[in-house]
């Protein structure tokens, strides 16, 4: 497990919002995985109501989620071009807000390895959970194979279990499969954003407090 060191919070700031804004029409979510975490959430969490997807750069996920569970759900960025997409607010996900502590239904975030001190930033998603939230978070192969000063945090697939399993349990991990048909239909879809074509093996984790009741069994 690596993490790339900044010189100082300013630096993090300034290297995550240049790279958002390259980015800015490109989106990395996947629609299987998309509906692989709606339907966990109807089955666990049948009343959810309120959601937040962490570092979304153009809210696409954000819009996708909410279409599809009917429930309020916001999104966050940390670069200033969050204010131009709805229902996306400027903000570092390493910190919380006091009205989403213990309030929040379900977390979901693919940009975990843009965090420059994971296993706090995750502490801190699962602050804001109730006691039956679930946290969905996204590992991709390339994601582990490197680090920079973008994607600054980089650990093999059984290294996030380990870092997750220390403070919380992992209820399950999916596997997200992919192929071109899918692609072929979110270029339809998402008319001029671009669809980020590199192919990587990803799975999602499912992860919940230790000891959480399951409400979806009596």
């Amino acid at each position: 497990m690596k993490v790339h060191k900044y010189g100082d919070y300013d630096e993090y700031v300034r290297e995550q919002s240049a790279a958002n804004k390259q980015k800015l029409h490109s989106v990395w979510a996947n629609p299987t995985e998309l509906e692989i975490v709606s339907r966990h959430v109807e089955q666990t969490i049948p009343n959810a109501s309120f959601g937040i997807c962490h570092g979304v750069r153009n809210g696409w996920e954000v819009q996708w989620l909410r279409d599809r569970l009917k429930i309020d759900i916001i999104g966050t960025e940390l670069a200033e071009t969050a204010t131009n997409y709805p229902h996306v607010i400027q903000w570092d996900f390493h910190n919380t807000k006091d009205e989403w502590i213990g309030h929040c239904d379900f977390i979901y975030s693919n940009a975990w390895d843009h965090s420059y001190d994971p296993e706090t930033c995750l502490d801190k998603w699962m602050s804001c959970l109730k006691p039956t939230g679930r946290c969905f978070i996204e590992w991709s192969e390339e994601a582990s194979s490197k680090i920079d000063r973008v994607d600054c945090f980089g650990a093999s697939k059984d290294e996030c279990s380990q870092l997750i399993s220390k403070k919380f349990d992992i209820e399950k991990v999916y596997t997200i499969p992919f192929t071109w048909r899918e692609v072929v239909k979110r270029l339809f879809q998402l008319g001029r954003v671009r669809v980020e074509w590199r192919v990587a093996r990803r799975v999602v984790f499912v992860v919940k407090h230790r000891n959480a009741k399951d409400k979806s069994k009596p």
